[in-house]
């Protein structure tokens, strides 16, 4: 039993309340199987992750077949190969390092050069023309003109009768998703929105605003500019990204931890999938001591958009091997 359960399961004789044990055990469950500790047979999302991968079958067939991978099969051989691409660079460093170019020794350590800037003055002038013919808008006026444009707004349906807003409903849903997004609160935006209430926008929230329903209106911005002929100077869709943002937080919550790396507070991790296109696809809150390579494929394969990614870059911290032969989306 966890720590931060044991004050509420046992009592001061040390009797065992059915209620908060029942809550403990499936509260602790939840997060094993969102962490990949646990799966569920039959499920998409939560299935083994040595379901990802080749078959122990399909493995040996290919070791016996003689096929190789990127890397050597033996990690001495992995090690050594390393060590000898690593002082074949080193030897050259020390054979030029009179002729390259920021590069220099002092007290036996090698120093690197800052990079100064090398913009050119007619790249920064014309930047800066183009930023002046950018209308200046108000946020509120810009967010309803996309709604108008892409009809996004039609996926935030009440939860319970599976309306979409419609109306004044329409402004309330806007101004919660300003407060929400531009992390103001529910609180200042009511006080700052003149016919508008805290209990309409927390309403909003907490019936209008939930993962489905965020999903498909995200996917459905991705898709509207997925389409349009500026975005395809970016990229095509085929390629994407995903890193995490670890945010502090101040109250109690199941994805918020403490790690040292960060500091004595406690935080979550907001990890965030982008497209070539700058356009973000999947958005997912994860514990920030959780691996994130599990989370990688949950963003490639549950997204919601019609992008069809197929590169993918991660950090240290997202990184995994994995063979798959076929996935069907």
């Amino acid at each position: 039993m966890p720590k931060r359960w044991q004050k509420h399961v046992y009592d001061e004789d040390g009797n065992i309340n059915r209620k908060y044990y029942e809550l403990a055990a499936l509260t602790e469950l939840k997060n094993h199987i969102r962490s990949g500790d646990i799966w569920v047979a039959g499920s998409r999302l939560h299935k083994d992750f040595e379901e990802y991968l080749v078959t122990k079958d399909n493995w040996d067939e290919t070791k016996n077949t003689g096929n190789r991978l990127a890397v050597g099969m033996s990690a001495q051989e992995y090690i050594i190969e390393r060590n000898t691409a690593l002082n074949e660079r080193l030897d050259y460093i020390l054979e030029n390092i009179d002729s390259l170019e920021g590069i220099s020794i002092d007290k036996s350590r090698i120093r690197l050069d800052r990079l100064e800037k090398d913009t050119p003055e007619d790249a920064k002038s014309l930047s800066q023309t183009l930023y002046n013919m950018l209308p200046r808008v108000k946020l509120t006026d810009l967010l309803i003109e996309v709604s108008n444009w892409t009809g996004f707004d039609e996926h935030l349906a009440h939860a319970s009768s599976n309306r979409p807003p419609k109306g004044e409903e329409k402004s309330i849903v806007m101004a919660t998703i300003m407060a929400m997004g531009t992390n103001i609160g529910l609180t200042k935006m009511a006080e700052a929105t003149p016919g508008i209430t805290y209990h309409q926008l927390a309403n909003a929230a907490q019936w209008r605003l939930h993962e489905d329903s965020l999903s498909k209106a995200q996917a459905t911005l991705v898709n509207f500019q997925h389409h349009l002929s500026l975005s395809k100077y970016w990229g095509n869709g085929s390629t994407s990204s995903s890193d995490g943002m670890r945010v502090q937080v101040g109250v109690s919550s199941l994805h918020a931890d403490a790690n040292p790396h960060y500091g004595t507070g406690k935080g979550t991790t907001i990890y965030r999938f982008t497209s070539d296109q700058f356009s973000s696809f999947y958005t997912k809150v994860i514990n920030t001591n959780a691996r994130d390579a599990v989370h990688v494929i949950d963003g490639l394969l549950h997204h919601e958009s019609e992008l069809s990614i197929e590169e993918h870059y991660t950090d240290t911290a997202g990184y995994q091997y994995l063979f798959i032969k076929k996935l069907e989306l």
